[in-house]
């Protein structure tokens, strides 16, 4: 199987016209020698400075948008805050008073929320990674206080058990040999 086979055979005989290629700026004949090309090019090359950097970023978007962006990173910001805090709270008075304490509900989370989302800077929103480890302090933290309360206690138990232990082998001889005093008398 050829190629033949596929196109019809006036589509093969068929006499193409040369069509000269052309470009926004010219066609390829305008081109004919190498120093024109190279003229044109060098005629064209644009110098581009650079601005310098004054340290400030510059945002295309309007003050209005960034405004409202800031707005919704500081409410997002605000709601980590406020609910990792009411988990470290919640933990610490529960140790206080060594029962469950109760976290705070809904309004006054709301609340608390739209107190720190005014607190936070409107001009410069707190980076995400700020978030990610106060967040990650704040969950860990609590796992990890939680888990070494719970190794003391195991550890504790563990002594109490070795205690009554001894205290139970102790009482085992004593009562053997109270056995063999009273089969002596």
């Amino acid at each position: 199987m050829g190629f033949n086979e596929f196109v019809p055979e006036e589509a093969l005989d068929a006499q193409t016209e040369e069509q000269e290629y052309t470009f926004e700026t010219g066609s390829v004949s305008d081109y004919e020698t190498e120093d024109t090309l190279l003229a044109d090019m060098a005629a064209e090359k644009q110098v581009y400075e650079q601005p310098e950097d004054t340290g400030e970023t510059i945002s295309d978007a309007p003050t209005g948008v960034r405004a409202r962006v800031n707005e919704a990173v500081n409410k997002t910001t605000a709601q980590i805050l406020v609910k990792n805090a009411d988990r470290i709270i919640t933990f610490i008075m529960g140790m206080i008073i060594k029962e469950g304490y109760e976290p705070a509900d809904a309004e006054e989370l709301d609340e608390l929320t739209k107190a720190w989302a005014q607190c936070l800077p409107a001009d410069k929103p707190v980076p995400p990674w700020v978030n990610a480890t106060i967040s990650t302090v704040f969950i860990y933290g609590l796992k990890i206080s939680t888990a070494v309360r719970y190794r003391n206690t195991q550890r504790k138990l563990e002594a109490e058990q070795a205690l009554n232990l001894q205290k139970d082998l102790e009482m085992e001889e004593l009562r053997k040999q109270l056995r063999e005093y009273e089969q002596k008398n």
